[in-house]
């Protein structure tokens, strides 16, 4: 029985095939936001938006193809004349970084970096505001690397610059207002549960965020004025994940279900069932496959979305909290079982296991929770966080099929969330007292804090 949720009406004999549409929901007004004093104010710029929003609708695609295609070259050059010291070598280095995108997004480009990257602890930069106040409970890099996007239990959201390590702006927690037994719509537009996920659309147009409350939000990234709602979900939204080649959004949520939205139409577009409990974590194999974990029921399933089938894969011994891609064929899962999976779309089960990959915890010896888990873009390098007091380093092979350990950096509390910056400038972890998902150990030492860590890859050494 297929896994998609879809209504079909019958097709007359000899018609064309049938094409599914896109729901397309009613525009609203985007909401101001609320800016501390002290803090920049892009509300300035929402016209400009409008206007070239209303421009895009006259443009045909491969206008816009085109128009794209300047502004990656634009971008690739100016990130990487900040790195040169002669400009001659401009051209060659930006010819290969363009050759270098092109390999990844159809996932042949290998990246050897595990060996030859040096993480700089002593230089390890400290984000924290009053906003974040409590744990922090998830972040997300922009595709350009120059911001970062974070939230905690406060029920805010921050956008910080990585140029300037300062805060930019934010979202604040509404509660909402009633007058005359009517409640304030503008406070609709904000969560009032926390936040558990966060990503950005493929030209960082849009930021998404997820609650407990399965309400979905988009944003604007650069002024964080309200944009959309999506309220499908009957149960919290534990993850998001965008499709860099379809901007096409997956969420998962407690209520079992992954759930497909255009960002480009900023609507529904169908649902994949088959989990039997909370599915906690879902990433982008590529554009007609997803891979997710499913909690408690201890399986993970990648979807094939064209074929409208799906392949099970089991090995964990309990709940499986977060799944990774490490390529289109290889991905790497972990839980509070403690260990450290890789496994191959080709077989069902792990290919390497790293029981207890983060110790055991001394008041019940049982193994420490894996709470976060990152790979750096189309590379070796993994990294995982708990609470063991430290980010732990980890090697995969492909020829092998093994994940070996590298090195460790030291923190204090929990890590719930760990990001790398596709330019190799930073390892960023979401530093927190509490564990993003409750309450039941409480560091008092630790600071609820964003780390941004310096990183270089020492191609001279290899």
């Amino acid at each position: 029985m297929p896994f998609f949720i879809r209504k079909r009406k019958p097709e007359k004999q000899g018609a064309a095939p049938h094409k599914w549409k896109v729901q397309k929901l009613k525009k609203k007004n985007v909401e101001d936001t609320v800016i501390e004093s002290g803090e920049s104010d892009d509300s300035e710029n929402d016209d400009v938006v409008s206007s070239s929003d209303d421009d895009d609708k006259y443009i045909t695609a491969q206008e816009k193809k085109v128009q794209l295609a300047k502004k990656l070259l634009a971008e690739v050059e100016r990130v990487e004349k900040e790195k040169l010291a002669n400009e001659d070598d401009l051209d060659n280095v930006v010819l290969k970084r363009l050759k270098d995108s092109e390999l990844e997004k159809i996932g042949k480009l290998k990246k050897k970096v595990a060996d030859i990257v040096e993480f700089d602890i002593d230089n390890a930069i400290s984000l924290h505001c009053k906003q974040h106040g409590l744990s922090i409970t998830c972040l997300v890099v922009s595709r350009d690397n120059r911001h970062l996007f974070s939230s905690s239990k406060d029920r805010t959201i921050v956008r910080w610059s990585l140029t300037d390590h300062c805060k930019l702006n934010s979202i604040a927690f509404k509660h909402k207002k009633k007058k005359n037994g009517v409640s304030d719509r503008k406070s609709d537009n904000y969560h009032n549960s926390t936040i558990n996920c966060l990503d950005v659309s493929r030209d960082d147009k849009y930021l998404i965020s997820g609650d407990d409350k399965g309400i979905i939000n988009v944003w604007l990234s650069d002024s964080l004025n309200h944009v959309h709602k999506f309220q499908a979900h009957k149960n919290s939204v534990t993850d998001l994940a965008v499709c860099w080649e379809t901007n096409s959004l997956y969420s998962s949520s407690k209520d079992a279900l992954v759930k497909v939205w255009s960002l480009d139409e900023l609507g529904y577009m169908e649902s994949l069932f088959g989990h039997q409990s909370t599915i906690t974590s879902v990433d982008v194999l590529n554009s007609n496959r997803v891979v997710t974990s499913g909690g408690t029921d201890k399986t993970l399933r990648v979807w094939k979305i064209q074929e409208e089938s799906q392949l099970v894969y089991n090995g964990h011994d309990a709940s499986i909290d977060l799944v990774k891609k490490l390529d289109e064929e290889y991905f790497v899962s972990c839980g509070d079982d403690g260990a450290l999976c890789l496994w191959g779309i080709l077989k069902k089960k792990p290919l390497n296991v790293v029981t207890k990959a983060h110790g055991v915890c001394p008041q019940n010896n049982e193994p420490n929770w894996i709470t976060a888990l990152a790979v750096y873009p189309s590379s070796d390098l993994v990294a995982s966080g708990s609470c063991d007091g430290f980010i732990r380093l980890w090697k995969w092979s492909q020829n092998t099929r093994t994940i070996t350990s590298l090195s460790t950096i030291p923190v204090t509390g929990f890590v719930n969330e760990i990001q790398f910056t596709s330019d190799g400038r930073y390892l960023v972890a979401g530093i927190a007292k509490e564990h993003r998902l409750g309450r039941w150990q409480n560091f008092k030492e630790a600071k609820n804090q964003i780390l941004c860590i310096p990183m270089k890859i020492n191609t001279e050494s290899h």
